[in-house]
């Protein structure tokens, strides 16, 4: 009997052996190993922004465009009743809340006034002056 015993366990040991590595004999191991799981696929890119601008007597519609995530950004629009004789200024904020009448509840993105500014205002805000529209930015 002692022969049969060590078949048996050279046998259990060579199943043992093998259950881990992939099966030669599928109809010896039916359970097959699961595929190794796929990254989440990368969000899509953004390329297409929008704002419509709404004033007491100004308005409009403006773009903001990017064709890729280093592209430059273009930005195109149509405003309507604006003197056309007056310098206009264009504001980002990081945040759109238009609950105030357009008091801004945030900073300016990046403001700079390009080194023209002569007065304490224009380094933050431009020194622009009034609002003539505010809209808040939505992806498109």
């Amino acid at each position: 009997m002692l022969p049969h015993r060590t078949l048996s366990f050279l046998a259990f040991a060579f199943l043992a052996s093998t259950a881990t590595a992939t099966p030669t004999w599928p109809w010896l191991f039916p359970i097959q190993p699961k595929p190794p799981a796929q990254p989440a696929p990368e969000a899509p890119l953004v390329t297409k922004a929008v704002v419509v601008l709404k004033g007491t007597v100004a308005g409009g519609t403006v773009t903001f465009q990017q064709a890729t995530a280093t592209g430059p950004v273009t930005i195109t629009g149509n405003l309507t009743n604006l003197d056309l004789s007056a310098l206009r200024g264009l504001h980002i904020h990081q945040a759109g809340d238009l609950s105030d009448g357009f008091v801004p509840s945030s900073c300016t993105l990046e403001p700079d006034d390009l080194g023209r500014g002569g007065n304490a205002d224009s380094a933050t805000t431009g020194n622009a002056g009034g609002r003539a529209a505010c809209g808040v930015i939505g992806l498109a």
